[in-house]
């Protein structure tokens, strides 16, 4: 696998050859991390690449700000990653990105661009669940359902929301749901939970008998007695004071009757009267009387019928006369109907006042029940609802609870340190033995591990505990067996110097043990004659960087 790196920060110019293993040596600042992260940006597709582990998803800069990565005094910056079946070809500062073919690729984490040791535990189980494809199935969420005692229709429910929504928002989901039915709980409590506090609630009224009653016949008993509390309101006897009024609204009413009585005379007559005055009036016919326009002689025009007049003017005259009188006999009538009406009405209207008051005072003369009673009716049936009301809110209470604390088993079987972090375990088990193991053996290196907690070990000891060379070993021992799981073809590994010789030695036989990657390893040195030779051990080869070109460019170049 060849590389070819121009004007890339500290590297001017520089061609190395993976075969398998390429070491790049050099002074300080002589282009030897460049030369790592050009080849990572060719390799990741990510043009800045420079990441923090807390934050692996971005990158430390913009592309805006990427200048800085064109060497100082060039235009623009090249590498060129060439394998048997491809070729990527990366430039700065326009960040294009060409591809032929199946370029060779690498992850972030073999690339050395983030560490997961350093990750978030969160990003770090994310991460490692990806790698080891251990993600819990459908299978494991009834199984974990099933040892926690839920319902099989319960397991099916998050299995289905886990599928439609994803591990992290069904968790979220099911919190929030939590939450409402701790809401739920204080509404029927009246009290703030908590998790004691409400496996052993009993509410204010309640009382050792309520346990085990029927919630229905309890609120029969209950209807039965607010209607035996109606029916005492109804029956109390009526004192002095009311009875007295009911007869004056009794008598009332029947006088009031009796002048709606005496009065329908006046309005029959008055009505009779002026029916009749109507009639008069409406007989009075006067006819037309019109004058011929030939013999100038009168005629008397009857409908569309016209003939010689029969009557005389003195007659019409006497007619008219008859008929006003007639009319003013109906005025007078019509006045007095109108009169005798609206009395009429005032008196029925009194009468309809008082109506049924004969009846009141009838039926509350044969009342005989009394205050006492009432107040003991009145008694039961609010002792019978505070019964009611503390065995409804024990059973609703009793009912959210066990809602809740089956919600607490489904949230910790979703959280992120539950059935995933379970599942993880068992997966790191097989990747501690069979992937860090092996390195550690042939590197010579004490047992290298991920515990249950997902934290690096290193001889026993915690990543963050361990010397800057012990890191190093553990990062670099991480990254090739990360590399042999998620399909990267190169690990790069910089800042080698940090190891005494027999760490260094230890370094190379793993390297050297392994068929399967290609490396780039750089380190500071003080001299190339003090750089081992890769070439002669038959593992690869070295490469002496000077002022920011290799060794055997500078021979080209001279």
């Amino acid at each position: 696998m060849d590389i070819l790196v121009r004007g890339f920060r500290g590297a001017e110019r520089a061609h190395i050859r993976l075969d398998p293993i390429a070491l790049i040596g050099g002074k300080n600042f002589h282009g030897k991390s460049s030369i790592c992260q050009a080849v990572a940006a060719a390799l990741t597709g990510a043009t800045i690449p420079f990441f923090r582990s807390t934050k692996p998803d971005r990158a430390l800069f913009t592309k805006t700000e990427a200048k800085a990565l064109v060497r100082g005094g060039m235009d623009k910056a090249t590498v060129v990653v060439t394998s048997d079946e491809g070729r990527t070809t990366v430039e700065w500062p326009s960040h294009d990105v060409k591809t032929e073919g199946k370029p060779p690729a690498s992850s972030k984490v073999a690339a050395g661009l983030i560490n997961p040791a350093e990750m978030e535990d969160i990003d770090r189980q994310k991460f490692l669940s990806a790698l080891l494809e251990c993600e819990p199935t459908y299978e494991d969420v009834i199984t974990a359902g099933k040892d926690a005692n839920l319902h099989r229709d319960r397991c099916e429910e998050i299995s289905t929301l886990i599928m439609m929504q994803g591990w992290d928002a069904a968790y979220r989901s099911e919190k929030e749901k939590g939450a409402k039915l701790k809401g739920r709980w204080e509404a029927a409590s009246g009290t703030d939970f908590g998790l004691k506090k409400a496996e052993a609630f009993l509410p204010a009224d309640w009382t050792e008998d309520l346990k085990g009653a029927n919630i229905a016949e309890l609120d029969e008993h209950v209807a039965t007695a607010r209607q035996n509390v109606e029916n005492a309101v109804g029956a109390i006897a009526v004192d002095t004071a009311d009875l007295q009024r009911l007869v004056a609204e009794s008598n009332a009413e029947k006088q009031a009757c009796l002048a709606v009585d005496q009065h329908k005379p006046d309005m029959e007559a008055a009505t009779t009267a002026y029916r009749n005055a109507r009639a008069t009036v409406d007989a009075i016919q006067i006819p037309v009387i019109l004058s011929c326009p030939h013999c100038k002689g009168p005629l008397q025009v009857s409908g569309k019928e016209v003939k010689a007049a029969a009557v005389t003017q003195v007659q019409i005259d006497e007619m008219q006369g008859r008929k006003t009188a007639a009319e003013k006999l109906l005025t007078e009538a019509g006045l007095k109907a109108d009169i005798v009406g609206q009395k009429d009405k005032e008196l029925r209207e009194a009468a309809r006042q008082h109506q049924g008051a004969s009846l009141r005072y009838e039926a509350a003369k044969k009342k005989s029940g009394s205050q006492e009673g009432l107040d003991i009716a009145r008694d039961l049936l609010a002792s019978l609802e505070r019964r009611q009301k503390a065995l409804r809110s024990k059973a609703e209470a009793d009912l959210a609870y066990r809602a809740i604390v089956d919600q607490v088993k489904v949230v910790e079987i979703l959280a992120p340190d539950g059935l995933r972090r379970q599942k993880l375990a068992k997966a790191l088990a097989a990747f501690n033995g069979k992937q860090l193991a092996p390195l550690c053996v042939d590197a010579g290196y004490p047992t290298i591990l991920l515990n249950d907690s997902l934290d690096l070990l290193y001889g026993g000891r915690p990543y963050y505990l361990l010397s800057e060379s012990e890191k190093w070993r553990a990062r670099a021992v991480l990254q090739i067996a990360v590399a042999k799981l998620d399909g990267s073809e190169v690990v790069i590994l910089d800042g080698a110097d940090i190891l005494d010789p027999d760490g260094r030695n230890g370094l190379f036989e793993m390297l050297a043990a392994d068929e399967d990657l290609y490396y780039a390893v750089a380190m500071t040195l003080p001299s190339e004659k003090q750089m081992p030779d890769l070439a002669k051990a038959g593992i690869g080869a070295s490469y002496w960087m000077d002022s920011g070109t290799t060794a055997q460019e500078e021979k080209k170049a001279a």
